[in-house]
């Protein structure tokens, strides 16, 4: 969810896994895949809040670096979204950038939401059944930035 440049996607693809990846924005990134890897990922331009979740079950979900962007309001549907198409005992990997990174970049001019950790927290215990939260882990921050950043990696089982 919010693929970006479909690093993650093109990964679990190339490990045989089936992927939606879905992004507000398209990098080019899928048209430039082999054959065979685009067998394994089903790729769409779409603002999350239109994704068709009906009639979809997933074992894993990602939600990484993508939690900024999204109002309460927002997140709060997609988390549901997400909790409600997993399978049982499904996984959702998430990261979340509290302060730094984007959030001092003005170029880059997009809307963008700081929660706070324990509105995040609340809201996961809310619609799943074991949450892990490691502040500063940085799983997924490929993204060196020159200012502090506090971030979190958060695991929910369903």
């Amino acid at each position: 969810i919010g693929c970006g440049n479909g690093r993650n996607s093109i990964f679990l693809s190339g490990k045989g896994c089936l992927v939606d990846a879905i992004d507000v924005a398209d990098t080019g990134w899928f048209s430039s895949l082999s054959p065979v890897l685009k067998k394994y990922i089903i790729f769409q331009r779409i603002d999350i809040g239109d994704f068709n979740w009906e009639n979809k079950k997933y074992d894993v979900a990602l939600l990484l670096r993508v939690m900024q962007y999204l109002s309460s309001s927002q997140l709060e549907k997609l988390i549901k979204n997400i909790q409600v198409h997993l399978d049982d005992q499904g996984i959702l990997l998430a990261n979340y950038v509290e302060k730094g990174g984007i959030h001092n970049r003005p170029e880059v001019d997009v809307p963008k939401f700081s929660h706070g950790i324990k509105h995040v927290k609340k809201l996961f215990n809310k619609y799943f059944t074991q949450v892990d939260v490691k502040k500063g882990a940085g799983v997924s921050m490929y993204v060196k930035y020159n200012e502090p950043l506090v971030s979190y990696d958060i695991k929910c089982v369903k």
